[in-house]
């Protein structure tokens, strides 16, 4: 089953198994809203069926499911907006070669940094990989490598981290980059009080 908000222009897709794969993607049933999709999140399906998202052309973030293990053939191909795509499962996952066809500079998928056919999926097909991992007290949550955060996009990997672990107190970025956040946007405000010389980041620094 699937449901869309109109005002936030989120696609909520809940069920279990295998999303349908279809050659052409005018036969998925959200077709025809697919210019007012700009989030997808993705909860109980096994892979991401072929087309499913191809031509989204304002996505701009992605939250697969637990159990999300395949990103199948041109699933977000031609999705020149998309900058955030969070894999949460656990092992690692298939992305075929097509499944970001046509992607944007600003792609960043964010998965575990035990994930590593996913990470090398992106060095091979100039994508940025996060890595995302705990430390041995599960205190402090860290994602490697450069981290850019880009305006006008939600970042919803940041809770659904933050929330996986109740124990967590800190935030660690390898580094972090802003690119086109005003200093009077709403995004600039969210960290106007991180000490760009801190170690780490407490949860009160962001919320």
């Amino acid at each position: 089953t699937w449901t869309f908000d109109e005002v936030t222009g989120e696609l909520a897709i809940d069920g279990s198994g295998a999303m349908y794969s279809y050659d052409e993607f005018d036969y998925y049933e959200w077709s025809n809203i697919k210019d007012s999709i700009t989030s997808v999140v993705i909860n109980g399906a096994e892979n991401v069926g072929k087309n499913a998202f191809n031509g989204c052309t304002n996505l701009k973030e992605v939250m697969l499911g637990e159990t999300t293990a395949s990103v199948d053939d041109y699933a977000f191909a031609n999705c020149d907006s998309l900058t955030a795509v969070t894999i949460p499962y656990s092992g690692n996952v298939t992305v075929t070669d097509s499944a970001f066809e046509n992607h944007s500079d600003k792609l960043t998928l964010i998965a575990d940094a035990l994930n590593t056919e996913t990470a090398t999926y992106a060095q091979n097909n100039s994508i940025v990989f996060i890595p995302v991992s705990y430390d041995s007290e599960k205190k402090i949550l860290s994602f490697g490598n450069t981290f850019t955060v880009y305006q006008n996009t939600d970042y919803y990997f940041l809770n659904y981290y933050i929330l996986k672990n109740s124990e967590c107190e800190y935030l660690h970025f390898d580094k972090l980059v802003f690119d086109g956040v005003l200093t009077d946007s709403y995004e600039a405000q969210e960290f106007e009080n991180l000490d760009p010389d801190a170690e780490n980041l407490t949860f009160v620094d962001l919320y």
